[in-house]
């Protein structure tokens, strides 16, 4: 059986997901970065494999899948199902629903769908939520701390729920990488704006 390959960037939410998937379920695979800052996307050899110029994308054989709920149906149908192998993550995909109903003070140890084990929809949709974790200021060390989301109870219940998941911290290392640049580039234009607002 040929190694799936991924092509994608840690930097890339949905990139995030599939690798997590990956590792979870103990699926061989290469990973094979796109460096999208520097339009690798846009180059003749990637546009061979995807038209539409986006990451992620699952080489399987001679086959490629895009869009990235469509690459984890397809892994969860053709690696679990079809083998029979125990589930740690489930296919719900009720991103929207959940979002919409977490703004309240209860709690539970439920993933999204009212499931009791993590679905795709989790795997996404915390992905997502996480980029923002670049935004917030040097002192805040987890997302569910920041202000962001201090009125969502539910929401900061569950990401910490996801941050314990298998696999978390060698998927979003990178990400923290990222944020502690930003928050120093961040810091450093804030003491500079400063400067020169008292010498005016």
């Amino acid at each position: 059986m040929n190694k799936l390959i991924l092509y994608g960037n840690a930097i890339s939410q949905p990139s995030r997901a599939i690798q997590w998937f990956l590792l979870i379920h103990n699926i061989p695979f290469d990973f094979k970065i796109i460096r999208v800052e520097k339009g690798d996307q846009f180059t003749t050899p990637f546009q061979k494999i995807n038209p539409f110029k986006k990451i992620p994308v699952l080489q399987d054989g001679e086959n490629y899948y895009f869009e990235s709920q469509a690459i984890l149906i397809y892994l969860f149908h053709k690696y679990i199902l079809q083998n029979n192998k125990q589930n740690k993550i489930i296919i719900g995909i009720q991103i929207h629903i959940f979002i919409a109903n977490q703004k309240k003070d209860s709690d539970n140890d439920r993933f999204i769908a009212n499931q009791k084990k993590p679905t795709i929809a989790d795997l996404l949709c915390y992905s997502e939520l996480m980029q923002l974790l670049i935004l917030t200021p040097k002192h805040v060390k987890h997302i569910w701390e920041s202000d962001l989301f201090k009125n969502y109870l539910n929401i900061c219940s569950w990401m910490k729920r996801m941050s314990t998941l298998e696999k978390h911290d060698e998927v979003f290392r990178l990400l923290y990488v990222f944020k502690e640049k930003s928050s120093e580039l961040i810091e450093k234009k804030q003491k500079e704006e400063g400067f020169k607002m008292s010498h005016l």
